[in-house]
């Protein structure tokens, strides 16, 4: 599975689920932000009923891809043939 940087871990990625009743907890938790490259997510399941069941794990790999950042320029003042450029014309910001 592939993510853009930027991109916090939530249920779209941490998504395990069980047939019994319990707690499921992420490594990374939700919300975590992870820099490029393949990470691991780890998940461990806690039973409610500790007494029929035991606790369980698993692993998956996420891939998070490099971000594009957005250049975000106006319409630069008009100068006159002959005049330099100044942060009048050259004020994109990204």
């Amino acid at each position: 599975m592939d993510i853009t940087y930027g991109t916090a871990l939530g249920n779209g990625q941490l998504d395990a689920s069980t047939s019994v009743p319990g707690t499921l907890v992420y490594t990374p938790s939700t919300g975590t932000v992870l820099s490029v490259g393949t990470h691991t997510l780890d998940v461990s399941f806690i039973p409610d009923d500790s007494a029929n069941y035991t606790t369980a794990s698993a692993t998956a790999l996420i891939n998070v891809t490099q971000a594009t950042p957005t250049i975000i320029g106006k319409n630069p003042a008009n100068i006159i043939y002959g005049t330099a450029l100044c942060d009048t014309q050259l004020d994109a910001t990204s």
